[in-house]
């Protein structure tokens, strides 16, 4: 069984569930407005790197792929040898190889950051808690998942998933439920 690290299923969740096609369904136009998680804006200082966007629990896919598209886009135009498939740009993957660290940094202002602050271990202390609510309620919604010590995993190799739209639904959908109580 393959295991994936909670830090990182989230946002491989995000690419899967994202998939390679338009961001620009009727979905995204439709769903239901929810209350956003507010962050007062950092202040930066000339000693600290700029910093990207950061995905609140209720961005939509939509918003995910732009800020993706975004960076890609500032990455190429700045010399950055990149892939030009539409799934790379779709995730904004720039290989580390086929870039310079001045490349990054003139693109750290549009660098996305994918995982919500309070889906983020390091930043919420009732992190471990809420993850294992949150796969309690994917489970709960027909996603065939098992928790992990360390993330979760399909229940088998040949497992039958919900429909695309249904998972970006109950994704969105749990993360308010379980992460936005703190």
């Amino acid at each position: 069984m393959n295991k994936l690290p909670a830090v990182l299923a989230v946002p491989m969740l995000v690419v899967f569930l994202t998939g390679c096609g338009s961001s620009d369904s009727a979905a995204d136009d439709t769903a239901p407005a929810v209350a956003s998680v507010s962050r007062t804006p950092e202040t930066a200082s000339s000693s600290a790197p700029a910093k990207g966007p950061r995905a609140r629990l209720d961005t939509t896919a939509a918003e995910k792929n732009g800020w993706a598209r975004a960076y890609w886009q500032c990455m190429k135009d700045n010399g950055a040898r990149v892939d030009d498939s539409e799934k790379a740009k779709a995730i904004g993957f720039v290989d580390p190889t086929q870039a310079t660290p001045e490349m990054f940094a003139a693109c750290a202002s549009k660098k996305p950051n994918f995982v919500p602050e309070e889906m983020d271990p390091d930043l919420n202390p009732n992190y471990k808690k809420q993850w294992h609510e949150f796969v309690k309620c994917l489970q709960g919604k027909g996603m065939p998942i098992v928790e992990t010590d360390d993330g979760w995993s399909w229940e088998s190799s040949n497992v039958v998933v919900p429909p695309e739209q249904k998972q970006d639904e109950f994704e969105r959908e749990c993360q308010i439920k379980t992460f936005a109580r703190g």
